[in-house]
Order: structure tokens, then sequence, then C-alpha cells
């Protein structure tokens, strides 16, 4: 499943992705970078790769186009978490506040109603620009959860952004 925002293109992740994916992941600003070896980069990106495809869950690369092609700056998925689906996104650190994650969720939100789903979870972990992000979208927050109810659209809506 592929995605095209204004500025964005998501896309599934493939083998050759690693080395980016990797590097990205290294990038010293990311929380877990001091916590591990360079080899587990390599290791990790690999494995977020590799892990099978599923239509109805999509996990995409947020790749924002240039003129002379495109630059990885995140990731974003739905996930399935303890029997509900969550949208988990990820930015780099040094190209967050670009609206980079509001242009990819605001696709993604679109791909679940596309998918039929009705409710969305997210969890912000405290990052309040996160919480932030959430409550653009339209997230409504109970504890430790932020919660969006969909309504498929059946005009197509933004979902027009898709292409397969």
């Amino acid at each position: 499943m592929f995605a095209r925002t204004d500025r964005l293109l998501l896309r599934p992740g493939w083998a050759d992705d690693a080395e980016i994916l990797a590097s990205a992941l290294a990038r010293p600003a990311t929380p877990f970078a001091s916590t591990l070896a360079p080899a587990r980069f390599h290791d990790r990106a690999h494995a977020l790769l590799a892990r099978p495809a599923k239509f109805d869950r999509p996990a995409l690369l947020m790749m924002e186009r240039t003129g002379t092609g495109s630059e990885l700056v995140g990731t974003i998925a739905l996930e399935d978490r303890q029997g509900r689906v969550t949208l988990d996104c990820w930015v780099r650190a040094d190209r967050r506040n670009r609206g980079c994650a509001t242009e990819a969720a605001r696709a993604m939100i679109a791909i679940a109603a596309m998918l039929g789903l009705t409710q969305l979870d997210a969890a912000p972990d405290g990052e309040p620009a996160a919480t932030a992000l959430l409550r653009k979208l339209g997230f409504r927050f109970t504890g430790a959860t932020a919660i969006l109810h969909l309504e498929p659209d059946p005009h197509g809506g933004p979902v027009h952004l898709l292409a397969a």
C-alpha cells in the first residue's frame, strides 16, 4: 500500500532500505540510540523491514520527496496491540516540527477509514508534541491512551491519496 501527500510518499519498506533506516535510527537524538551498539541498528532495521506485510495493518516508511529523489524522515503504522488498532508514528528528531507527522497521520487515518476501521488508539508516551499532534488530529484522551472514532467516508475523502 502506498499513499502520497503534498510532501511525502508513504510506502512499504524493503530489504534495500535497511541501511537508510539503520542510519536514521542511529542518529543521536533517537531515544534508544545511546543504548544500542552500532551493529544493533542494522539488526533492528532488518528486523523491522522483515516483518510480514499485512494489507489491513500497513507499516510504511515516510519518504520526503525532494527535487532529486526522496529522504527517509520516519515511519508510520497501524498495529494490533492488545486487541486494538494503534496508530504508531516515529519521525527523525531533525525532521520534527515540520508537519511530516501531521501529513503522514492524516493519510494513515484515511487509510484506516478505507479499511473499514471504526476506531484508532494512540499512546503519546507523555511527549507533549505527540499529545498536541493527536489532539490536532481529533483524538480524545482516556488516561494514557488517545482514541479516534472513524466514520468511513463513502465519497472517498482524503483516500484519493492512495495508489496501489
